[in-house]
């Protein structure tokens, strides 16, 4: 049986009583919630004191004309455990613009982030969907199926994948399946919506010589300009097939020099272990004046938000904007095709597996390859093997 005004607290499972009051209440009251423990985890407990003060509290309610409503008065009225005299009622606030008083989605959000206490990464990635979703100061219960059928209809129109389609709807789901376990919606809009996807083996495959050179067209006027950190973060992507995060979060002291081979030393924003690794720089980057973009800058070398919990998230989106939906038809080619592009290059000059391997900072295939490190110098010497479009 469904109780009116019964909530559990997830993290400690003891139930609550809330209600939310309309705007009359609320301006004799001047509370806009009455919000109290019941002091039990008890299911059948929590039921029925529930309702035993939620008549107590609406009785109340209904003489406001006389006098002003004393919550007090009402829990004094129950017996519930451990209840101590002069017992107050601690009152949480809920914004509300309509008479009829409601949870916006927005409101749901926020109590379900309080609640579960996600890492910063998550926040920040479950942030920017809420943020673009365009109901979000919505009542809740008046976000249909039909509202969340029609918001992936104008994701999928402005060529989102489907995995980023299902990505996001999976959030909202998230929040939706809170409203529908505190009883504040009575089905979640978002059942039944999420795209099918058929995983292959070629989600994200390489670039094209074509692909190539269309990118390096597009982004070649950019050396000398406030733009000119995306180039060179595109340019090493190419050439080192590193992660974008890896790239995304270097520091000028991360370009180094070991007697005349200069390389990036790979240890921010990593992976795992495997992933640390210096990777020698091109001899095509020397000769695009990359040293001397390094020698210009302070501590930093990309003009990026570093306090962002992905340091590469604006940068991936930017070059999927403006580079990869512009020039590339293809949705399997995103910036992390940089990364398998380098990848078929080394195939393609006969460069062992292992090294490779350790270049793009992939785990060690199995226990003896785990054993030792190339030195530098081999590293340096597969790296000028790879051949790329001039421009």
């Amino acid at each position: 049986m469904s109780v009116p005004y019964l909530y559990k607290d997830k993290r400690t499972g003891v139930y609550y009583f809330r209600k939310v009051l309309n705007k009359e209440q609320q301006t004799v009251i001047g509370k806009k919630e009455i919000y109290k423990s019941l002091g039990t985890k008890s299911p059948r407990e929590a039921k029925e004191l529930c309702i035993d003060y939620a008549a107590e509290v609406n009785k109340e309610l209904r003489k406001l004309a006389p006098k002003p409503f004393d919550p007090i008065k009402a829990w004094a009225k129950v017996n519930f455990p451990g209840q101590q005299v002069g017992d107050t009622l601690p009152i949480r606030y809920v914004t509300t613009n309509e008479e009829e008083p409601f949870h916006s989605f927005n409101d749901v959000y926020n109590m379900l982030k309080q609640e579960k206490q996600f890492k910063p990464a998550t926040v920040s990635a479950y942030d920017a969907i809420i943020k673009e979703f365009p109901h979000s100061s919505n009542d809740i219960r008046k976000i249909s199926k039909e509202t969340i059928r029609q918001y992936k209809n104008e994701l999928l129109a402005k060529s989102y994948s489907s995995i980023t389609v299902n990505g996001r709807i999976n959030t909202l789901s998230g929040v939706f399946n809170y409203a529908l376990n505190h009883e504040f919606i009575e089905n979640n809009p978002c059942d039944g919506l999420k795209m099918k996807i058929v995983k292959t083996d070629d989600s994200r495959i390489a670039y094209t010589e074509d692909d190539l050179n269309a990118i390096l067209a597009k982004i070649k006027d950019f050396k000398g300009t406030t733009q000119e950190y995306r180039y060179w973060i595109i340019i090493l992507s190419m050439y080192t097939g590193a992660r974008a995060e890896e790239i995304c979060g270097l520091l000028k002291p991360d370009i180094k020099k070991d007697c005349d081979t200069w390389y990036i030393d790979i240890h921010r924003n990593v992976k795992n272990y495997s992933s640390i690794r210096k990777v020698p720089i091109h001899p095509d980057i020397i000769a695009l004046g990359f040293i001397d973009y390094v020698n210009s800058r302070e501590s930093l070398l990309w003009d990026l938000n570093t306090k962002k919990a992905r340091v590469s998230n604006s940068m991936v989106q930017w070059y999927s904007k403006n580079i990869s939906v512009d020039m590339i038809k293809d949705d399997r080619k995103t910036f992390h095709s940089f990364r398998h592009t380098f990848k078929q290059k080394c195939r393609e000059a006969d460069i062992h597996s292992d090294v490779h391997d350790r270049l793009s900072g992939h785990a060690a295939p199995n226990a003896g390859a785990k054993y030792g490190d190339y030195p530098l110098s081999v590293l340096s010497e597969a790296i000028g093997k790879l051949r790329f479009p001039q421009f």
